[in-house]
Order: C-alpha cells, then structure tokens, then sequence
C-alpha cells in the first residue's frame, strides 16, 4: 500500500475537480454536524463515491454527495455498530480497536457503491484490507487521520484541504481494491 500515492492522487483529483469534491466533503461534514451524526455515514460515502467517480475519469458534480441518502439508515446503523465495536475494542489495550477499524474501513463505501448489506460488507471489507496488509491498512487510517485532524488547527479554514485529502486517499484505496 503506497501510502504517498493515494495522498498525492487526492490532492490532484483535488486540484482537478475544487469546487464539487472540496464541496461535498465540506457539505458531507457541516450537514453531519448538523444533523448530529445521522447523515455522516451516508454523505461521507457520497464524498468517497465522488472521488472514486474521479479517479475514474469522470466529472463529479456537487451533488453527487447525496446519492447515498436512500442507505441513510442501514449506513448509520452500520457506522453505529463500527462506532460502538471499535470503541470496545480500543478499551482493550487500543489494538483491537485500530485493527477493527482496518478491517472495516471500506465496509461504508461497499454499502453505498454496491448496495451490500452490513454483513457482507463487513467481510469484503476485511478481505480487501487482508490483501493489502492489516499492518499497513492500520498505519494508514492513522496518517489519514492525523491529516484530516490537521485541518483544524487553522480555525478549521485548513480543513477545506485536509478533509478532501483524507477522504480522497480512502477513495483512492477503495478503488484500487474493489
């Protein structure tokens, strides 16, 4: 997994397409805020979806972040049950937890691109992130973090890069596996 190459690729795709996949990221994080998580999931994998559809060759438009509201309520449950098993597993001495969080960080955007149900997202998902290394899969989440957090630290104006960098890498991962 190259790490590099995936941030590189969203920060073109950024540069290439600014308006609709800096808005959909910013509109997929204002409208989660706002709706106090309920529609995160959904319009998070709106905003991979629009990258990937990018990556692709084509053109994303703004409102492409909200194709994946008809699955609001089986992303939301998913995200929750994510949420609530990563918690746990953190609380055992934190591995867990990131390992759980690997496994299952493209299980969103398998339910939204290919309409899975939670289940067998969860197992494509594990078996995605098995091919590309468990190990690296965790230190990637962690860059991919470390960089969408980053943003903050300018009164939240930095975000407008960093988010779309984070949700495009994971975009760009996403596709290189399904």
């Amino acid at each position: 997994m190259d790490l590099g190459k995936y941030l590189a690729g969203a920060l073109n795709l950024t540069v290439k397409h600014p308006v609709p996949l800096v808005l959909g990221c910013a509109v997929a994080v204002l409208a989660g805020a706002a709706t106090l998580g309920i529609l995160a999931p959904a319009l998070t994998a709106g905003a991979v979806l629009m990258f990937v559809k990018a990556h692709a060759g084509g053109t994303p438009a703004p409102g492409d972040v909200f194709k994946p509201l008809g699955r609001t309520f089986p992303l939301l449950g998913a995200a929750l049950v994510h949420a609530v098993a990563i918690f746990l597993g953190t609380l055992l001495l934190v591995v867990p937890g990131l390992i759980l969080a690997a496994r299952w960080m493209y299980a969103l955007p398998l339910m939204a691109d290919k309409g899975m149900g939670m289940g067998e997202a969860q197992r494509r998902s594990a078996e995605m992130v098995q091919q590309g290394g468990t190990f690296m899969h965790v230190v990637f989440l962690l860059v991919l973090a470390v960089v969408g957090g980053s943003g903050s630290l300018l009164a939240g104006v930095g975000a407008l890069l960093t988010v779309p960098l984070s949700v495009g890498a994971l975009a760009l991962a996403y596709a290189d596996r399904r």
